[in-house]
């Protein structure tokens, strides 16, 4: 089982609190996956 680092921790809260001021579902949506690229690893970012 994988565990999160503090950064990594610190970006999804960063992602939780910045969804709260989208108000628009579809760009929030987009916003989401722009930043989960970010969180997960190339190898593991399949989707």
């Amino acid at each position: 089982m994988a565990f999160l680092q503090e950064s990594e921790w610190m970006f999804l809260n960063e992602i939780a609190y910045n969804i709260s001021f989208i108000y628009s579902f579809d760009e929030m949506r987009r916003t989401v996956l722009k930043w989960l690229d970010v969180l997960i690893g190339f190898d593991g970012a399949v989707f």
